[in-house]
């Protein structure tokens, strides 16, 4: 069994609150996120730029922003999961296995828990 540990976000938190949800049709149908306006709009940098209140332009990569929201976005697969699994949507980090459904939260911070003496 292969674990991870992954941190849910506030930002992952925000994006997933955004989400444009509509129904697929195909097979037996389920709930999709839209892959070409995922965030409602076709500009989507734009969007998550609004969503998650940052103030500056797209064109301001100098900071790595666009690297900062691919990444976000790259990560909302695995935020997604563990807000349905954990019935969450409580920031911090949450342990399961990488292709489970099992996660938990694990806490705020990444710090290790003390056993128990």
């Amino acid at each position: 069994m292969n674990s991870q540990r992954f941190e849910l976000k506030e930002e992952h938190v925000k994006l997933l609150g955004a989400a444009c949800v509509s129904w697929n049709i195909d097979s037996f149908g389920s709930p999709t996120i839209n892959c070409k306006r995922p965030y409602g709009g076709s500009d989507i940098y734009g969007d998550m730029i609004k969503i998650l209140g940052w103030e500056c332009k797209v064109t301001d990569n100098s900071d790595g922003m666009i690297d900062d929201l691919n990444q976000l976005h790259n990560e909302l697969k695995v935020a997604l999961q563990i807000v349905i699994s954990a019935q969450s949507f409580k920031p911090g980090f949450y342990d399961g296995t990488r292709y489970g459904r099992d996660w938990k939260y694990y806490g705020p911070n990444n710090t290790p828990k003390r056993k128990a003496e």
